[in-house]
């Protein structure tokens, strides 16, 4: 898989995440669940997933850009 497909799967696992994430939140607090211990613990496991999604993408975003900033000198360079 190459990294520009890998940032869009992070990317958009993290969007994914959140919008999930705000989601149950909604739902519990209408249910009236949400400081359950269960409720509390999937949700942290939610936002777990979706920081490290996000994260992943930002850096794979920055190394794209980078190598792509090297390739722009290293052809100006040459030239």
């Amino acid at each position: 898989m190459s990294d520009k497909t890998r940032l869009w799967f992070y990317a958009l696992g993290s969007v994914a995440a959140f919008i999930w994430l705000g989601v149950s939140v909604v739902q519990s607090m209408q249910d009236g669940s949400l400081l359950k211990a269960s409720n509390i613990v999937f949700l942290l496991c939610l936002l777990v997933a979706a920081v490290y999604f996000l994260v992943e993408a930002i850096q794979l975003w920055r190394s794209l850009h980078r190598a792509a900033a090297d390739e722009k000198n290293a052809s100006g360079d040459e030239g």
